[in-house]
C-alpha cells in the first residue's frame, strides 16, 4: 500500500492491521518486522488490539527512532 511509503515520508512509523503473514513492498530490502507495527485480524477480534495500541504509544522516542533509521539506511 502507497500508504507506508506515505508514512515513511513523513517520519512515522507505520501501524499495519491485517493478516500476520502479509508481505510488504520490498521486503527483499527493509525488514518490516523492525520498521512498522503489525496488529493482526486475530488480535482486532479478540480485543488485544487495545493492549497492542497501549505498547506502541508507550514506546520510547529512542526506540521509534531506531525503528525510523532502520528503513532510512535501507
Amino acid at each position: 500500500s502507497i500508504r507506508f511509503f506515505e508514512s515513511i515520508a513523513v517520519n512515522t512509523v507505520p501501524i499495519y492491521i491485517g493478516d500476520k503473514e502479509q508481505k510488504f513492498p520490498l521486503s527483499w530490502l527493509i525488514d518490516w518486522d523492525k520498521a512498522c507495527f503489525r496488529i493482526s485480524c486475530e488480535e482486532v477480534l479478540s480485543r488485544r488490539m487495545m493492549f497492542m495500541l497501549d505498547r506502541i504509544l508507550s514506546i520510547s522516542n529512542k526506540e521509534l527512532n531506531r525503528m525510523r533509521i532502520h528503513w532510512i539506511i535501507c
